[in-house]
C-alpha cells in the first residue's frame, strides 16, 4: 500500500508540473535531466502506470475482503451446527449465522450460503461488487476455490 500512495503521489506531483512548468520542462525534471528537453510521453506513462497499479491493487483488495468473508461465514456456520442437536447444518441461512452466530458481512462484499441437501454440509460463495473473482468455500473439503462472478 505504501508504494501505491508513493506512485500515486508522485503521479500527481508531475501532473501539477505539467500544468504550471510545461510540458517539456515538466517532463525534463520527471526524467532527472534538468533543464534538457526530453521525452514529452514520459510523464504520461508514469501517470497512466500509477493509474494500473492502483486499479490491480484494488482488485487484490476486493478479492481478500471477499475471501475473509467466507472465512467468517464458515465459522459461523460451524458455530450454528454445534447448536444443533444433531450437529446439521440444516436450516441455516445468511440471516441466521448475521442475527445469532457473529458473522458480520464486509460493506459491499456479497456473500451466499447453501446448505447441501442432507444437512451434513454447506457452500458459501462471496464477490466484492466493485469487482475482482467470486470464489466457493466448500464445507467438505475446507478449500477455497474461484468460482464465477454470480
Amino acid at each position: 500500500m505504501r508504494k501505491l500512495s508513493i506512485l500515486v503521489a508522485t503521479a500527481l506531483v508531475l501532473a501539477m508540473m505539467l500544468a504550471h512548468a510545461g510540458t517539456a520542462s515538466a517532463v525534463a525534471i520527471a526524467n532527472g535531466k534538468g533543464g534538457e528537453r526530453a521525452n514529452p510521453n514520459a510523464a504520461r506513462g508514469i501517470a497512466k502506470a500509477g493509474a494500473n497499479t492502483a486499479k490491480h491493487d484494488r482488485t487484490a483488495e476486493w478479492e481478500a475482503l471477499a475471501k475473509s468473508d467466507l472465512r467468517n461465514a464458515a465459522t459461523a456456520a460451524v458455530a450454528y451446527a454445534a447448536d444443533q442437536p444433531d450437529g446439521s447444518y440444516a436450516g441455516m441461512t445468511l440471516a441466521v449465522l448475521e442475527a445469532n452466530y457473529g458473522f458480520v458481512p464486509t460493506r459491499d462484499v456479497i456473500t451466499q450460503v447453501f446448505v447441501v441437501a442432507d444437512g451434513d454440509g454447506f457452500l458459501v460463495q462471496s464477490e466484492h461488487s466493485l469487482g475482482g473473482g467470486a470464489f466457493q468455500y466448500d464445507s467438505t473439503n475446507g478449500e477455497i476455490t474461484p468460482i464465477p462472478r454470480f
